[in-house]
């Protein structure tokens, strides 16, 4: 994949199923892609479990990655990561955001 944003919004479009058909495990790819390319945006796929399973641990690396190219919500995300973790064991899937934040679309 050669424009990190461009796979991610790949990826965006895959979960959804609006524009192309719904394809869950392409869209994974392509969030991977671009993650590894350095997209901080493309790094929040593994935290809610909603489309893939849940795995905290890999979150906290691409938060992490995030966070150190300046990502804001990565940086308020891991300093509330003990909260958030704790909301999701009880099956609470509410993550703290900071305010005004909004996921990018």
């Amino acid at each position: 994949m050669g424009n990190c944003y461009a796979a991610y919004r790949l990826g965006k479009l895959c979960f959804e199923g609006k524009a192309i058909p719904k394809n869950v495990p392409g869209a994974v790819d392509h969030l991977t892609a671009s993650a590894e390319q350095g997209n901080p945006f493309a790094q929040y796929v593994y935290l809610d479990g909603r489309e893939v399973p849940q795995d905290l641990d890999q979150a906290w690396d691409w938060f992490s990655a995030a966070a150190e190219q300046g990502n804001e919500y990565a940086q308020f995300f891991l300093a509330h990561f003990n909260d958030t973790q704790s909301s999701y064991a009880s099956g609470h899937h509410q993550a703290a955001s900071p305010p005004g934040a909004d996921l990018p679309g």
